[in-house]
């Protein structure tokens, strides 16, 4: 039922008494199309958000190998709770161990703003061969943070001891932004044979980035680190 509607957001509003099937919204854009000029055209939909979900106990090994998102997908998609599952993100893996033969599948699905399609399957089980795993709600943020000022992994910078900023692009004491004048590769070699000129002003610098997590040819903040791609498994980052 219809309690009310404005003018917002370049649409119309309305409020109900309770959330619209599809049904209802598909009944709603039927009677908005007699008031509006022929051809116009209407969407009706409920506001949406991102609901974080988690399933639990998922057993690590699948077909023998370890199990990957498509994976993971493949099994939320098959599950009695396919119609509620709308992925908003691609799932992601997080090993409860190193040692361990059990994981968590983490995803985001598309929701209403109260969470009405996760309130669907939140605390009950989905069984997977003879294993139990759970759905359980999922805190938004779950990988290990990045420090922006020492650039190591399993803090932030407000929580830093290092005495100083180190640069991700060459791991130097220096912040990113005075990269190009402070670094030694990019501040010029006048007295060598032959001389080797700055890096012009305004360019971006031409030399091979140094990892300080990896140890790799790139930033430490690039996604192309091992250690960003396994930001999610704790385990991992940490030894």
């Amino acid at each position: 039922m219809v309690k009310s509607f404005r003018l917002l957001y370049g649409g119309l509003h309305l409020t109900t008494t309770s959330i619209p099937t599809p049904s209802d919204l598909s009944r709603v854009e039927t009677f908005v199309h007699t008031l509006i000029p022929k051809g116009s055209s209407v969407r009706c939909e409920v506001p949406s958000s991102h609901s974080f979900c988690k399933l639990i106990g998922m057993p690590f090994l699948h077909s023998g190998k370890p199990i990957n998102p498509k994976d993971a997908s493949l099994i939320l998609f098959s599950s009695v709770y396919k119609d509620s599952i709308h992925l908003a993100t691609p799932s992601r893996i997080v090993h409860d161990s190193r040692h361990a033969d059990t994981c968590s599948i983490y995803f985001n699905i598309w929701d209403s703003q109260t969470g009405s399609q996760m309130k669907s399957f939140i605390n009950r089980f989905l069984n997977i061969g003879n294993v139990v795993c759970f759905f359980r709600k999922a805190s938004m943020k779950i990988g290990l943070p990045l420090c922006t000022s020492c650039y190591s992994w399993g803090h932030n910078m407000n929580y830093c001891n290092s005495s100083h900023m180190v640069c991700p692009i060459c791991i130097g004491p220096h912040c990113k932004d005075n990269h190009r004048t402070l670094a030694a590769c990019c501040k010029g070699h006048p007295k060598q044979d032959p001389p080797v000129p700055p890096t012009a002003d305004g360019e971006p610098c031409p030399h091979l980035a140094l990892c300080k997590n990896c140890g790799k040819s790139h930033a430490a903040n690039s996604p192309r680190c091992q250690f960003w791609q396994h930001r999610f498994n704790h385990f991992w980052v940490l030894e």
